[in-house]
């Protein structure tokens, strides 16, 4: 079932939501939330062709992005993460606008001698908690960057897991960039100000690397 989902394009509270994360807690279905355009194609080709119910969204504000395909694309594996760029001082996970800005994020704070190790889940069910795992291990500092509110998000299942499987790879408490516990404001600097921005996802990785 391919389905919307994300804000930033002025469409109020009524269709901004982050909805995946509605579904979490129904056992039986797969979600993916792809993050790229090779993503979006080959996800969607992994989901045609799966047995399972799965629901793919697309991210109203990234439908316009443009990017390369391999001359012979692939689906991508449910269930699979990608560490789209690598680094040993902190992990930041995101998926899709929430990707984008991290990344950007990302290539600002190397500038300042920072290196984060950057994955995206890109499907939330199955998860890869070993991938983000691994690079926790690695780092020892994880920051979440998703668009939803706390409560209830993947972003809050991902922290609890990691606790719970890898508590002593932490050298400080996670961290979690997101958006306000409102409803998505429709008045268009209101919503800028609601989502995460790629200064307030780099803020919060230098105050994790200070704790």
């Amino acid at each position: 079932m391919r389905l919307a989902n994300g804000a930033g394009g002025g469409f109020s509270s009524q269709h901004s939501q982050t909805v995946e994360n509605w579904f979490l807690g129904c056992p039986g279905l797969k979600i993916a939330v792809p993050g790229s355009p090779a993503d979006a194609y080959g996800l969607l080709r992994s989901a045609v062709d799966d047995d399972d119910p799965v629901l793919y969204f697309e991210h109203k504000a990234m439908l316009n992005l443009k990017g390369e395909l391999d001359d012979a694309p692939e689906p991508v594996p449910l269930g699979e993460a990608l560490v789209v760029r690598e680094g040993g001082d902190v992990t930041v996970v995101a998926t899709q606008l929430m990707r984008a800005r991290s990344e950007a994020a990302a290539a600002a704070l190397a500038g300042e001698g920072i290196e984060v190790e950057l994955i995206d889940p890109r499907t939330l069910v199955p998860l890869d908690l070993e991938t983000i795992g691994r690079s926790l291990d690695k780092t020892n500092r994880l920051l979440i960057a998703q668009e939803s509110p706390s409560p209830g998000s993947w972003g809050a299942t991902v922290v609890a897991a990691l606790m719970a499987e890898r508590f002593e790879s932490f050298d400080a408490a996670p961290a979690m960039v997101t958006g306000d516990d409102t409803p998505v404001p429709y008045a268009g600097p209101l919503e800028r100000a609601w989502l995460p921005s790629e200064e307030r996802i780099a803020a919060a990785i230098r105050d994790l690397l200070r704790a």
